[in-house]
């Protein structure tokens, strides 16, 4: 019961947070929708909205992608700290290093998605519609739905080599799997770069290359975890022996 009542305390302090965000978000929505509407103007594209309803829900959207980005630290703190009593003293530094950079990777892996990917996915789009002959109406809510999408995508990919340092941290994950794993994660990492991009080399091979890199980095991460973890250990023993 006592781990199910801890496991209820930070459940709410999570929901919380995210409704107060989400509140607070909707001071800062207007922003973002002027932003994207310039955005689709830089690309000519003239937005239009198609439903009576659609205004609420492009402001809904936009106010729960705001809470969720803002609650991140705050629910891996709270993930954190409930797990917390279960690890050693060394584990637990680990993990307080670890926080802040989860949630500053998920930042910037949406940044990343949207000021990189989402232009080069609105060109192709836009190029493959023109192709057609067709006149072409775009709605706003797609253009909202791919955007969110490309960067809530982009936010969790940097979000893999703090998570794999997490595991190995924990001791769920070994370096020695991961090199093991290369060929096979390689390839299909490759895949999913081809699946989210549009189909031109350059926007291939720059999403390939930040995957492979994105790979070895959490192979880094892990390995240099693992080297902290037995000198602790070996320190440990040593104390203990003295």
């Amino acid at each position: 019961m006592d781990h199910f009542k801890e496991l209820r305390k930070r459940l709410t302090y999570i929901v919380i947070a995210f409704v107060l965000f989400f509140i607070l978000s909707s001071l800062s929505t207007p922003y973002l929708i002027s932003l994207l509407k310039s955005n689709a103007i830089n690309h000519s594209i003239d937005l239009n909205l198609f439903k009576m309803n659609e205004a609420v829900t492009i402001h809904i959207k936009l106010m729960l992608f705001q809470a969720i980005i803002l609650s991140c630290p705050i629910i891996v703190t709270q993930i954190y700290q409930y797990v917390k009593p279960a690890l050693d003293l060394h584990t637990q530094k680990l993990c307080t290093k670890i926080i802040p950079v989860v949630s500053l990777l998920f930042l910037v892996g949406s940044l990343l998605g949207y000021i990189l990917i989402v232009p080069l996915l609105t060109s192709f789009f836009l190029f493959v519609a023109n192709e057609t002959g067709l006149n072409t109406m775009f709605n706003f809510t797609d253009y909202l739905n791919l955007v969110l999408t490309i960067t809530l995508i982009f936010g969790l990919i940097l979000e893999v080599p703090a998570f794999l340092g997490f595991l190995t941290t924990l001791g769920i994950l070994q370096t020695d799997v991961l090199r093991k794993l290369r060929r096979v994660s390689y390839v299909v990492l490759c895949v999913f770069s081809l699946v989210i991009t549009p189909p031109d080399f350059i926007s291939d091979l720059i999403v390939t290359l930040l995957m492979f890199s994105l790979y070895e980095i959490s192979i880094l991460i892990s390995s240099h975890i693992e080297k902290r973890r037995e000198v602790f250990h070996l320190k440990k023993r040593g104390d203990e022996i003295g």
